[in-house]
């Protein structure tokens, strides 16, 4: 992380930036079955916090095969206005310090 982004001060979880009373949320779940042994994922929430001023996008994605092995990609993205951008984005990295996060991987379940 400090060579990819050497200017951004590595903090955990401080304050109560996640503490979600007085905010108001949205979100969308959706499945598609492809044949007998594909399907997909999609989950997306907007979350806005009136009392700390800020927009929070989950989202989460997977293709899954024969209910055991999926492939998946999740997001977890803070953002001070809406419509969101890029350049944003950039600003907020510093701001909101390890609270923005996007990943991905596989997964096996037996």
């Amino acid at each position: 992380m400090t060579k990819a982004l050497p200017n951004v001060e590595q903090q955990f979880f401080r304050d109560d930036l996640f503490e979600f009373s007085q905010s108001v949320s949205a979100g969308l779940v959706h499945q598609l079955k492809f044949h007998k042994n594909f399907n997909a994922q999609v989950k997306a929430r907007l979350i806005y916090s009136a009392l700390n001023e800020y927009f929070l996008f989950c989202f989460y994605s997977s293709l899954t095969y024969k209910d055991s092995f999926s492939v998946f990609f999740s997001s977890d993205l803070l953002f001070a206005q809406f419509p969101f951008s890029s350049e944003q984005t950039k600003q907020n990295i510093g701001i909101y310090t390890n609270k923005s996060r996007i990943f991905g991987g596989i997964s096996y379940a037996f």
